[in-house]
């Protein structure tokens, strides 16, 4: 299943209908505690079982986010969502972090997921540090949202290719079980989170990733100026990618 990352305050009604005219999947990003019940009322009544949702990205972290994030937990449950993957980001190991991610396990809707996402700007040693807690948490869930962009993005900094860093990635065996979305954009020698195949991402790579790991969400983390141009053909360029990658 293939969409877009939204902010939160984007969600109407209307723009779900038109949203879901187009793509078929979609990740909301809530960051603030504001019209959270109706946001996920409207997603539960026009698009259960099509949507991941982007926690505060400090979740495990700032207090004030953690906070959010639990009364966020409190309102799926509370409405009966189900079966949902929850994203935050993963800055660093420390054991309050550890001691976050296990409270908040115990509190996920039934059948949902807390998966971790790389960010941006870090070196080998990170996902070193990434595989080892994944190692730790042994729990069908807790996994993770491997962000390609955000991976191949960081090597191509320091001089690493999209060839021997995909290959690094495939060797970390944790991280490789753990996976349970991808995030995916382009980028260049300056920037990343570029609309796709407007950069250097080798899309050809991504597709090993995608097989191993029989994983079928990724979402799209660019701009999208206008849906029925650029937004269909970042999908389309996906879909191709996807539709090589499965496993007969």
């Amino acid at each position: 299943m293939i969409g877009f990352r939204v902010p939160s305050k984007m969600i109407t009604i209307p723009f779900l209908r038109e949203y879901f005219n187009r793509f078929d999947f979609i990740e909301v990003k809530i960051s603030k505690d504001e019209n959270l019940e109706r946001i996920l009322r409207y997603l539960k009544r026009d698009c259960l079982g099509r949507f991941s949702i982007h926690l505060p990205k400090y979740t495990l972290y700032n207090e004030n986010e953690y906070l959010l994030t639990i009364k966020i937990i409190k309102l799926i449950r509370k409405i009966d969502l189900y079966s949902l993957n929850l994203v935050t980001h993963f800055y660093g190991f420390n054991q309050k972090m550890i001691t976050r991610i296990k409270m908040l396990e115990e509190q996920l809707p039934l059948n949902s997921c807390l998966s971790i996402e790389n960010v941006k700007h870090t070196n080998l040693i990170y996902f070193e540090e990434l595989d080892n807690v994944m190692k730790k948490l042994s729990s069908d869930n807790i996994g993770i949202c491997f962000d390609i962009g955000h991976f191949l993005f960081s090597c191509s900094l320091i001089g690493i290719s999209q060839e021997k860093a995909i290959e690094f990635i495939k060797s970390k065996k944790a991280i490789m079980e753990k996976i349970k979305e991808y995030h995916i954009h382009d980028f260049n020698e300056k920037q990343d989170h570029l609309t796709l195949v407007t950069g250097n991402l080798n899309m050809k790579l991504i597709n090993e990733l995608i097989r191993i790991t029989g994983k079928r969400i990724v979402i799209i983390e660019t701009n999208v100026v206008s849906p029925e141009t650029d937004g269909i053909n970042q999908v389309r360029s996906v879909e191709e990618l996807v539709n090589e990658s499965r496993i007969d």
